[in-house]
């Protein structure tokens, strides 16, 4: 990983391969936002002033060497909408979402020059790079969207519209909250041994009789390798959000008072 000065952003290996991309997930610091939301925080539902809002997304930007208006963001929900992006959805003014972007958590395009994104505070920001027919996309996998399984439904879409075929995938499990630390209680375990029958012992931990650790990590790998992504082009960046605040917003350390960082992909 190569952290720039400033705004730090991670910059992914396995992607380092190819001249075509641009790849980043962004830290915290180098924005204008206050107090809990200092001082990158990108995202409008927090309760900052859009304004700074506003002027954390042209610093980053400028900092990615892109227009702002080339980043493309959804309205999240935390499931399994997934949307195919072209130019037409750029927005007209910065935070402003396209009517076909509402309620979405994965997006895909071959267009150039549009960065696609999503924001997280602990949730699995995972990109994915079709090496030979020049297709990316980004996915938001939080838990609901994990055990939806959002991210084999992404590949499954670039492989129907896209003629994508999965061994040629290269894919990033971006900055998230860990599996040494990611504590869920017994219904959210359940559901989790239910959609991941045979691999239990790979993602959950039991620490107690009611509580276990979750690595979504594993979770989301494992899904991609089921569709034939070689798991040696799978990157994990093995950041954890909430070890590490000072670099990352955790809702689960700011007990969901906190902001958003971005994770995005872009061809050039």
């Amino acid at each position: 990983m190569v952290f720039n000065q400033e705004i730090q952003l991670i910059n992914f290996n396995i992607f380092k391969q190819f001249g075509n991309l641009l790849n980043y997930s962004s830290c915290r610091t180098g924005g204008v936002s206050e107090n809990h939301l200092s001082s990158l925080n990108l995202g409008f539902t927090v309760g900052d002033n859009p304004d700074n809002v506003i002027e954390n997304r042209n610093r980053l930007a400028a900092k990615l060497g892109i227009n702002a208006f080339d980043m493309i963001f959804a309205k999240q929900s935390s499931e399994d909408g997934i949307a195919i992006v072209d130019s037409s959805m750029k927005a007209t003014k910065i935070g402003e979402i396209h009517p076909k972007l509402i309620n979405v958590d994965a997006l895909i395009t071959d267009v150039p020059n549009l960065c696609i994104s999503v924001l997280t505070a602990d949730c699995v920001p995972i990109l994915i790079y079709d090496s030979q027919k020049k297709i990316i996309a980004v996915v938001h996998a939080g838990w609901k969207g994990t055990v939806m399984k959002i991210v084999s439904k992404t590949i499954n879409r670039m492989t129907e519209i896209f003629k994508s075929n999965p061994k040629n995938l290269f894919a990033v499990i971006g900055p998230s909250i860990s599996p040494s630390v990611y504590e869920v209680g017994k219904e959210v375990a359940e559901v989790f041994q239910n959609a991941f029958e045979g691999y239990e012992n790979e993602i959950l931990k039991p620490i107690s009789e009611t509580k276990s650790l979750l690595n979504m990590w594993a979770a989301n790998q494992i899904l991609m390798e089921e569709l034939g992504v070689p798991i040696y082009q799978i990157e994990i960046s093995k950041y954890c959000t909430y070890s590490n605040p000072d670099k990352f917003y955790s809702a689960r350390y700011n007990m969901n008072n906190t902001g958003r960082f971005a994770t995005g992909i872009m061809l050039i």
